[in-house]
């Protein structure tokens, strides 16, 4: 026996050695006799974050194995305090999880291990501080209860569970109703579609409700969560109107800055198998809708972000006139990185909207120590900021301005001309302004900085 129990050990130190901690290994492989003898001799990884790693894999075991750890890693770890957890996938779904045991056990874990976590003082109803995740789109529910976790996952041991504790279905829980919707939405024919059900029938709904004005209250969690071809019907119909838009504009801007985020990231429908991402042309007419029902929403610089994100035909710019005539302020073109984003406009189109602010609103733009992309987005449009754009230029006492610096770079007579008959150039020092002509090869520049340019006390310094 002690020869047994000697192989035994070498087999141990090889695997933590190749493998890692033998006691997770054996709980990973369900050979739950090899994890009795280990706990039994003590052996197993000590700290929070290794009790954590075992607990988390063993959520799944037999009540009995996990609640042989529980007891042997009491003293290593405190239970209430949320950590993070990734899933195995299911069914195509992989969730990311700040939170307790508790919502690990309510994504992977089983009826009995969340009653022994109960009995440990987990509540199974706790949120605070908590969020779940879809793996690799970003979306997010904050404050998630265990139940939503489940929901989301489509567990229905863990739901089942969850759903005769008393508390945990709340009516009134956001994350609950948030994953209640993904469900309905993004989970036909799966699990997570049967519980978001099975909750809709608890408190007396279906989901066929979910269209109409019947949820008033559920407003908020349609905005983050409704396709976005959808909530554009919605507001077309007139079942959401313009205090909609006023009250949740803040979860719709994020949720469009999420799923542009992803959209530009992921090209494939691998990442996103439940369909969560809209289309860009659904966001476009999205965006357009939004600002039918709430115009100055254009003063909003993501709003800005996301409206230079496209091109728009004559009518749309139409709707985009009657809105920016009412914005009542320039669209201030520095702020963020809105220059770059109207680079990336095909040239057409970026000169349609700067005549439409032109003509409407106004633009301009405040040029001090730009970053090199935005200094490479303003020589490139250049022309056009000088047709269309109000530029604010700050020349140094001894050092040519940025504008200068760019007309020098450009090297075209009619920029120079333009920016000079503006007035940009009336403050710029001659000697530093003709020696950045100098170095920038614009000779052809130099006679009209010499004969246009209002004042002539830098000639001294040739």
């Amino acid at each position: 026996m002690e020869e047994l129990w000697s192989g035994v050990e070498e087999i141990d130190g090889w695997l933590h050695t190749i493998w890692g901690d033998p006691l997770l290994e054996a709980i990973r492989e369900r050979s739950y006799s090899r994890a009795y003898a280990l706990l039994r001799r003590g052996e197993y990884p000590k700290g929070e974050q290794a009790a954590w790693t075992l607990l988390t894999e063993a959520v799944s075991a037999t009540p009995h194995l996990f609640g042989t750890l529980l007891e042997a890693l009491e003293d290593e770890i405190d239970l209430s305090i949320p950590r993070q957890y990734t899933s195995e996938e299911h069914k195509g779904i992989s969730l990311v999880c700040r939170g307790t045991l508790m919502h690990v056990a309510a994504i992977a874990g089983s009826r009995e291990n969340m009653k022994l976590l109960r009995q440990r003082g987990l509540n199974p109803t706790a949120s605070r501080g908590s969020w779940v995740e879809l793996h690799s789109t970003g979306f997010r529910i904050e404050d998630a209860s265990p139940l939503a976790a489940a929901v989301l996952n489509g567990a229905s041991e863990p739901f089942s569970w969850l759903m005769e504790q008393k508390g945990a279905a709340d009516p009134a829980d956001e994350s609950l109703r948030c994953a209640v919707l993904f469900g309905l939405y993004y989970g036909k024919g799966q699990d997570s579609c049967a519980c978001a059900r099975r909750v809709l029938s608890y408190w007396g709904l279906n989901d066929e409700e979910l269209e109409g004005t019947s949820f008033p209250g559920w407003q908020q969690a349609q905005c983050r969560m409704a396709p976005v071809k959808q909530l554009t019907k919605w507001f077309q119909e007139g079942v959401y109107g313009r205090e909609v838009v006023v009250r949740y504009s803040q979860p719709l801007l994020s949720r469009w800055k999420r799923e542009e985020k992803e959209n530009q990231s992921f090209s494939t429908q691998s990442v996103d198998p439940c369909g969560l991402l809209s289309p860009l042309e659904d966001w476009k007419s999205f965006l357009l809708q939004l600002l039918r029902c709430c115009p100055e929403l254009c003063r909003k610089t993501e709003v800005m972000e996301w409206l230079f994100r496209f091109e728009y035909s004559s009518e749309e710019l139409e709707l985009l006139s009657w809105c920016f005539g009412q914005r009542g302020e320039p669209v201030e073109l520095g702020v963020s990185n809105l220059l770059q984003r109207l680079f990336l406009q095909p040239a057409p189109a970026r000169k349609r909207l700067l005549r439409l602010f032109h003509d409407t609103c106004g633009a301009r733009v405040v040029l001090s120590g730009e970053s090199l992309m935005q200094m490479y987005a303003l020589l490139q449009m250049l022309p056009e900021l000088l047709q269309y754009v109000q530029i604010h230029n700050r020349p140094g006492a001894h050092s040519c301005s940025v504008l200068a610096g760019l007309l020098a770079n450009y090297g075209q007579a009619a920029e120079f001309k333009k920016a000079i008959a503006a007035g940009y150039l009336e403050d710029e020092p001659l000697g530093p302004l003709l020696e950045e002509l100098h170095d920038q090869d614009s000779p052809a520049l130099i006679p009209l900085a010499l004969t246009l340019l209002p004042h002539r006390d830098g000639l001294c310094e040739l």
